[in-house]
């Protein structure tokens, strides 16, 4: 489910009001971003359930509020006007903000069954690549992972994503990034396999390699490579 202003923004709305957040979360990869420009130098961080807009020079936060649980995921508009951040849990949220004002511009309800893992914003700032988070329980063979594509600056009644891809492969995907040239092509990997995707229309299709355990070379063959040398 999506919703415009869906998310609070900021202390009135919360039965405490947090005035400031120490500390930053160090093991999310991307978890810190530079949104400094010629007018603002400025820091975006993660930190538990709350984004960070820290302003350098002035010394002060901007607190994103509204996630139920530790925030696992961010992403950044290349303009670095807008902030996207997703969570993992019961009641998860993606939720896109305004990063001068801190305003949560547009939220998507429970994205997935146990939330989001890793999440990434097109260069044109228009759309979101994420990956749903594996539950912590699940066994090797006993979990779905999902690729989706949100376009979250269309005024279209849609409340999920434009497009949705179940993982071909049962190893878990921690990483995904659009291409800075091309927003159609999307890559994810994980600790074995790498996916190169691309999206055009209603068709959603992807091709895979693997990182070889001794060699750690990126192929779809790494034995052949081997022996061809």
């Amino acid at each position: 489910m999506a919703s415009d202003m869906g998310a609070g923004g900021g202390g009135d709305q919360n039965a405490l009001g947090l005035q400031w957040a120490f500390g930053f979360n160090n093991k999310l990869c991307g978890g810190v971003h530079n949104l400094s420009t010629e007018d603002r130098f400025t820091l975006f961080y993660i930190s538990a359930h709350s984004g960070v807009i820290y302003d350098c020079a002035a010394r002060t936060q901007r607190l994103l509020q509204g996630h139920c649980n530790p925030i696992t995921a961010c992403a950044v508009s290349a303009d670095k006007k807008w902030i996207a951040t997703a969570d993992t849990g019961p009641d998860s949220l993606i939720v896109v903000w305004d990063s001068y004002s801190g305003t949560p511009i547009k939220t998507f309800f429970n994205p997935a069954p146990y939330g989001i893992a890793a999440m990434d914003m097109s260069p044109d700032g228009a759309f979101l690549a994420t990956l749903s988070a594996v539950p912590p329980d699940a066994g090797d063979d006993q979990f779905d992972q999902t690729l989706a594509i949100w376009e979250w600056t269309s005024e279209s009644e849609r409340e999920g994503p434009v497009h949705a891809q179940r993982l071909p492969l049962l190893d878990a995907q921690t990483c995904i990034r659009f291409n800075l040239n091309d927003p159609q092509e999307i890559v994810t990997n994980g600790a074995k396999h790498v996916f190169f995707w691309n999206w055009m229309g209603e068709s959603l299709s992807c091709y895979g390699a693997y990182a070889a355990e001794r060699t750690r070379e990126i192929g779809t063959n790494a034995s052949q490579q081997q022996e061809a040398r």
